[in-house]
């Protein structure tokens, strides 16, 4: 082989590798701001500058979301010419904020690019209204309810509180008048226009005072700065674990037995108040703890005159309905008793009548 055919390939190869085509992005990044929904899209160009000595390709443009759209020059981009990728989304039905990525294909090294494109959109009243429909003045919540459920005592249980900040200000949201036995937690604490702010709300069922149904009312100010708020209710039921308890003292364990099962207060009037008794036995070995005798029911109340029964004996309810605080034509309540029998650990008994008026 001769020193020619050796040289001249190689070259060649040094002077086809300098002729490659290179794109220099003039910004990778663009950030809408925040920006009302009703402006429906949004647009962007991103510019880039063809440095190297071959024609660009744009072989294709993808977004990560369907709500993006790019659109790419499909001619070759000449050497020292420039370019622009054009860059649309669509804030319809989608309030708070947001990050998406462009992903531009070409014949460069590397092969692919990526672009992202940010903001925050102050959503649309009603668009705001399905997701959040709570009105708390600035914030607007997904909900007024913090729905615990069934917690046993010892345990500690977490819930969420949504909300969305739809004014042009920053705010920084407080709830007060929370319980003891409720810890919070908020992110952001600074909530800037057009996104979205998440209470944590910790339960702790050992300092939950009542077994049963436990509801509070706690305040949620849209911002530290008000003292007008919206009311937020918790509600938690607190039950016994007899998880624990062994074989022997399963058998030895107290047993309810609540009657009657059912309380017919007949026709009375307005301004007559109407009363039963409902006893409550134990047929266990163990004494039986009435834990709690309640009723959430307005114009009916129960007392009981003892908390701890011995085997064979009883203890006894009062129930007391006032007719003029009941509103419509019907007695309708139920009385809870909450023991420490782990078969039936709770009994409702209904209380039923009707009202002249």
């Amino acid at each position: 082989m001769t020193l020619r055919a050796i040289l001249f390939p190689a070259l060649a190869a040094v002077l086809t590798a300098g002729a490659s085509p290179q794109i220099k992005w003039l910004q990778t990044e663009h950030d809408f701001g925040a920006f009302n929904e009703d402006l429906a899209e949004v647009g962007c160009s991103f510019r880039m500058v063809n440095t190297g000595d071959e024609p660009v390709v744009i072989n294709n443009a993808r977004a990560t979301c369907g709500c993006t759209t790019p659109k790419y020059p499909t001619a070759p981009i000449a050497p020292g010419d420039t370019a622009e990728i054009q860059v649309s989304y669509n804030a319809i039905g989608r309030p708070g904020k947001f990050s998406k990525k462009i992903y531009i294909y070409s014949n460069t090294t590397p092969e692919r690019t990526t672009l992202t494109i940010s903001g925050t959109v102050i959503g649309a009243s009603n668009t705001v209204q399905s997701r959040f429909p709570v009105d708390a003045g600035r914030l607007k919540l997904r909900n007024s309810t913090v729905a615990f459920g069934d917690v046993t005592r010892g345990k500690i249980k977490s819930q969420f509180l949504e909300a969305y900040n739809q004014s042009s200000d920053t705010l920084h949201p407080v709830l007060s008048n929370v319980p003891d036995y409720i810890q919070t937690a908020i992110a952001p604490e600074a909530v800037a226009p057009g996104e979205q702010v998440t209470f944590t709300l910790f339960l702790n069922s050992s300092k939950v005072p009542e077994w049963g149904i436990n509801m509070a009312d706690m305040t949620m100010h849209a911002d530290r700065s008000e003292t007008a708020g919206t009311t937020i209710q918790s509600i938690a039921i607190i039950s016994e674990d007899f998880s624990h308890l062994t074989e022997a003292e399963r058998r030895r364990s107290p047993m309810s037995k609540v009657s009657p099962a059912k309380i017919d207060l007949g026709r009375t009037g307005i301004r007559t108040p109407a009363e039963a008794i409902i006893e409550i036995g134990n047929d266990g070995k163990d004494p039986l703890e009435i834990r709690r005798v309640y009723t959430i029911d307005k114009g009916v109340t129960a007392t009981v005159d003892r908390h701890s029964v011995k085997h064979g004996q009883s203890a006894t309810v009062r129930v007391k309905a006032d007719p003029s605080a009941i509103t419509g034509d019907m007695i309708n309540a139920r009385i809870n008793i909450i023991t420490n029998d782990p078969i039936t650990p709770l009994t409702t008994v209904r209380v039923v009548g009707e009202i002249s008026r």
